[in-house]
């Protein structure tokens, strides 16, 4: 299942982070349609509001199955006055898992993490629409098929503004 939250730092950041997996037999239909995320931001630099930038990702779907390729689609559409410098869109995969072995309920317990941050894609300008092949491996969920297993993926779209201010104060005495 796919949480999506939102954080805003001198950049437009998307991400997603899949809360549990979901093994390819019990993919169901609802699964398989489009998942689209829109945020819009206003951006302007101290007393000047230049406009709104909005950002979409697109995903084919909700669930994420091992041996799994999906493609995220990435469009900017830029209402401002101000110019957008780049964007880039890239994935991260973090995978942490939990193993119990023994008779009583918490007796040993192992953490494993794996930090995977490839598929990133070099920047491109405005207008361009940016496709990101995300593959996910099938071994990743076979070795911790007898695990508690907590995968996060990060999908980062990030907007690079170029910001040219010019404020004219008047003072009246």
């Amino acid at each position: 299942y796919v949480d999506l939250p939102w954080k805003f730092d001198k950049a437009l950041d998307i991400f997603f982070i899949v809360r549990q997996y979901v093994p390819a037999e019990f993919v169901a239909q609802a699964f398989g349609n489009n998942l689209q995320l829109t945020n819009r931001k206003t951006i302007g630099c101290g007393c000047c509001k230049a406009g709104d930038l909005q950002a979409t990702v697109q995903l084919p779907s909700g669930a994420i199955c091992g041996g799994y390729k999906i493609t995220a689609e990435a469009m900017v559409d830029n209402m401002s006055t101000r110019e957008i410098n780049n964007s880039a869109l890239c994935l991260q995969r973090v995978v942490r898992c939990r193993t119990r072995w023994g008779r009583r309920r918490w007796a040993n317990h192992r953490l494993q993490e794996m930090l995977y941050s490839d598929y990133t894609t070099a920047p491109q300008t405005e207008g361009d629409h940016r496709k990101l092949e995300m593959e996910f491996p099938p071994n990743v969920w076979q070795s911790f098929q007898s695990t508690l297993i907590h995968v996060n993926y990060h999908l980062d779209f990030r907007v690079r503004m170029i910001c040219v201010c010019v404020c004219v104060c008047v003072c009246v005495c």
